[in-house]
């Protein structure tokens, strides 16, 4: 509660998140054969099913994925989810490919 309505500026969020999020699955799930992902976002209920819908469709039409999708799940960490995803920041930026900056 208490998050202003920006449909605008959240489907343009989702429309970047979910095919990123899709990306880092299909890897992820290369190498562990995941069963379930939890995606947790500091954001409503309904955008939080909105982006694990976004990327459910995403993964369903990655034709590298044959052996079959882990299911997702919607969690919140509440209001820890920004800091916990910015504890990753520093192993990114060390170990991550660091991709140009869009303008």
């Amino acid at each position: 509660s208490g998050w202003p309505e920006l449909p605008e500026a959240e489907a343009r969020w989702r429309a970047e998140a979910a095919p990123a999020l899709a990306q880092v699955i299909c890897s992820a799930d290369a190498l562990l054969s995941l069963s379930h992902v939890v995606i947790a976002v500091c954001r409503p209920p309904a955008a939080r099913a909105a982006l694990v819908q976004a990327v459910a469709a995403h993964l369903e039409t990655d034709e590298a994925n044959l052996a079959g999708l882990p299911a997702l799940h919607a969690a919140t960490l509440g209001p820890k989810t920004a800091a916990l995803g910015a504890a990753i920041l520093p192993l990114a930026a060390q170990f991550l490919v660091q991709l140009p900056a869009r303008r």
